[in-house]
């Protein structure tokens, strides 16, 4: 077998798994509670500097659609480390589909404070996996998000999904 012919199998063998997958772009808008009393907690390392652990509760107002289904909330469980007036963390955001499906995400995010309370924030998250009917899905995207007056964050979020045909 030639090189040539040899290379051509081989990116033909690499290109079959993209075949088998239709790429979904999606975009939607989740507000994330302030943590529950007991589902948040901060420790001082030093004056300006703390971590900060905290599990909060989301529900999309404008549902991302992925693969004909909706996802309509989720956990999200991360950890910060905050100096001064900005905050970089990483967690986990586990969301339920409306078809009962499970999608978990982790993400990197960072974010700018004032008092002590999040003004803005952006973060990049990836699809890690999936449960039920869309199982084998892959996605990556980002978000921005805003800080509410009551401690919430209101998200608008926007990726790519390779859903398994």
């Amino acid at each position: 077998m030639s090189s040539k012919t040899l290379l051509f199998v081989l990116m033909g063998l690499l290109l079959v798994p993209l075949a088998l997958m239709a790429a979904t772009m999606a975009s939607g808008t989740v507000v994330c509670a302030k943590a529950e009393t007991g589902k948040e907690s901060m420790m001082e390392i030093q004056p300006g500097h703390a971590y900060s652990m905290s599990q909060v509760k989301c529900n999309w107002t404008k549902p991302m659609e992925v693969g004909g289904t909706k996802s309509t909330a989720g956990v999200a469980t991360g950890f910060d480390d905050i100096t001064g007036n900005t905050s970089k963390g990483h967690g986990t955001y586990v969301d339920t589909m409306a078809n009962g499906d499970t999608f978990v995400y982790t993400f990197m995010s960072t974010g700018a404070l004032k008092d002590g309370k999040l003004q803005t924030a952006t973060d990049t998250w990836t699809l890690e996996s999936v449960t039920g009917k869309l199982k084998g899905t892959k996605g990556h995207g980002s978000c921005k998000g805003t800080g509410g007056a009551d401690g919430s964050i209101t998200w608008d979020c926007q990726g790519s999904y390779d859903v398994p045909k």
